[in-house]
């Protein structure tokens, strides 16, 4: 079966619907995926990681080791997304990355990523990505497992801790006497 159009943005508006929900229900200061990027960035030795959701026009992280900013323009297609395993050698010759601020040297120089999809209720709403200074030409089987681990466990804390939230918030309203609409 071939997908249309109309498909595509059907698909894609599901899956940004999807990406403003989990956001919602995430609370503002959740430390542990930054504590999970710098597991990440030693085990994989890389210089620097995130776990970002990926909007419609920027990637917000939601956890960052080695990246100052806590958002940059998304520059690569949505349909990557699908991909179990994005590996990208070098960022400067990967199109739309030339005006990233975290390649093209304004907020740091990265050019090598090695990222896997997160995703949440069946959606791929973000990634968890390694980036390296260097080129990076291969990348060793273990070392993909490691990452895709990693990336289970970060997708695990997300749903525990949109599950606490949407607990806590009902427990409010209960408490309140009020039904939240």
């Amino acid at each position: 079966m071939h997908k249309t159009v109309g498909d595509k943005a059907t698909g894609e508006a599901k899956r940004l619907a999807t990406v403003c929900k989990v956001q919602k229900l995430l609370p503002g200061d959740a430390r542990m995926f930054d504590g999970m990027c710098r597991i990440a960035t030693q085990v994989m030795h890389a210089d620097a990681s995130v776990v970002a959701f990926m909007g419609e026009y920027d990637q917000v992280f939601l956890g960052r080791d080695g990246v100052s900013v806590g958002a940059v323009p998304r520059s690569f297609p949505i349909s990557l997304l699908q991909q179990r395993l994005i590996h990208i050698a070098d960022l400067r010759d990967f199109d739309g990355s030339a005006d990233c601020p975290l390649v093209d040297g304004r907020l740091d120089s990265f050019r090598g990523a090695l990222s896997v999809p997160i995703t949440f209720e069946g959606q791929p709403v973000g990634l968890m990505s390694c980036y390296f200074r260097t080129v990076l030409d291969g990348v060793s089987p273990d070392a993909v497992a490691r990452l895709a681990d990693l990336a289970g466990i970060v997708e695990r804390l997300i749903v525990q801790e949109a599950a606490l939230t949407a607990i806590a918030r009902a427990a409010v309203l209960a408490i309140d006497g009020t039904t939240g609409d």
